[in-house]
C-alpha cells in the first residue's frame, strides 16, 4: 500500500533523509520511531506529499507522489500532532467542512458523516461546538476528519498525547479497529502504545532506517539468549546446582532471586523448575525478563 524507495531529502546542506526505503501493506498497523531530529517528521511530510524528495520515490498504492499527486493524496488520512479543528464549529458542519475539502461528492456526504460519526462515537456531541470537548473527544473528531473522505492510509501522529488513562485506551482500542480496514502509521513516543498497536516497527535514526520488524525479533536479535528470574522459599544457596541443568548458560544470585540466562530452547523453563522442585526446593517465583520495547529502542539508536 505505501512504497518508499531511496527516498534522501536535503534541507540547505543538511541531508534530513539517507537513502530510506521500506513498505507497509495492505491493513497493516506501523509504528514508526526516532528520537528528535532523526528524520521522523521529515518522512511523514514525504509521505504525506507535504514535501516531495530530492532523490528517490513515494508510492502510495498504484501512484507515485512526483507524477500524481492529487490520486496519491487522496489516498491519505492525516492527523497531525496538534489536530487543524476550528473550536467554534459544531463537530457536525466541521467534518462537512472537511469532507467537502477532500473532495467527497455533495450526495454521499450525509452517508460519509454518519459513519464516521457512529465509527469514533461521537453521536453524543453531533451538534456541539468543538472548544466545548475535551481533549479525547477532540482527538476522536480529528480522528473522525482523517477518516471522512474514505482514504486507504491513515497516519497518525503522537495520537494519544496529553490524554488522560481512559481516553489513551479508548483511542488505542479505535486505532486498532480502523486498523481493520485501512494501511496505519503511527508515529508516538509513548513505546508500549506502539508495541499493544502495532504489528510491526521501523526506527529511524540521522536519517537512515536502523531497525524494521516485530518488536519480537527485534528481541531476539537483541537478546538471543533467554533470561528468567526464579525465587526459591529456602535460604539457600544453589547457583552451582542451577549450572548443572541443561541449557543454562549463566547463574547470578541477587539477593532472594537467581538470574538465570539460558539458551533458546522452548522447553527450558520447564526444565529448569522441575529440576529446582526435584532437588527439593519450594519456588516462590518465575518470570521471564524480555528487553521492553523502550530497551530496544535506546540499543538500536546507541548502536549497541
Amino acid at each position: 500500500m505505501i512504497e518508499i524507495k531511496n527516498v534522501s531529502k536535503w534541507y540547505g546542506n543538511l541531508q534530513a533523509l539517507k537513502d530510506v526505503s521500506f513498505s507497509i501493506g495492505e491493513n497493516e498497523i506501523v509504528g514508526f520511531l526516532g528520537p528528535n531530529g532523526a528524520g521522523k517528521t521529515t518522512a511523514m511530510r514525504v509521505i504525506t506529499g507535504y514535501f516531495l524528495p530530492n532523490t528517490g520515490s513515494v508510492r502510495i498504492g498504484d501512484y507515485l507522489m512526483d507524477e500524481e499527486p492529487k490520486k496519491a493524496k487522496a489516498l491519505l488520512g492525516y492527523l497531525p500532532e496538534n489536530p487543524p479543528l476550528y473550536p467554534e464549529m459544531p463537530v457536525s458542519d466541521y467534518l462537512k467542512f472537511v469532507a467537502q475539502l477532500n473532495g467527497v461528492s455533495r450526495k454521499d456526504i450525509k452517508d460519509r458523516l454518519d459513519f464516521v460519526i457512529k465509527k469514533t462515537n461521537l453521536e453524543e456531541k453531533y451538534n456541539s461546538k468543538i472548544k466545548t470537548l475535551s481533549k479525547g473527544l477532540k482527538q476522536r473528531v480529528g480522528i473522525a476528519a482523517t477518516l471522512i473522505h474514505d482514504p486507504k492510509v491513515i497516519i497518525l501522529d503522537e495520537p494519544t498525547i496529553g490524554l488522560d488513562p481512559i481516553q489513551i485506551i479508548e483511542i488505542r482500542n479505535l486505532i486498532k479497529e480502523i486498523g481493520k480496514e485501512k494501511t496505519i502509521i503511527l508515529s508516538s513516543h509513548i513505546l508500549a502504545e506502539i508495541e499493544e498497536v502495532c504489528s510491526r516497527v521501523i526506527i529511524i535514526n540521522k536519517g537512515e532506517i536502523i531497525a524494521e520488524d516485530t518488536a519480537d525479533n527485534l528481541r531476539k536479535k537483541l537478546q538471543p539468549d533467554r533470561l528468567f528470574s526464579i525465587k526459591i522459599s529456602e535460604n539457600a544457596e544453589i547457583s552451582d546446582f542451577i549450572l548443572t541443568i541443561s541449557g543454562v548458560k549463566n547463574c547470578e544470585k541477587n539477593d532472594s532471586e537467581y538470574l538465570i540466562r539460558t539458551e533458546d530452547v522452548a522447553s527450558i523453563q520447564a526444565n529448569i523448575t522441575k529440576a529446582i522442585v526435584e532437588k527439593g526446593y519450594s519456588i516462590l517465583e518465575v518470570r521471564e525478563l524480555e528487553l521492553s520495547l523502550e530497551e530496544i529502542f535506546a540499543k538500536l539508536v546507541k548502536g549497541e
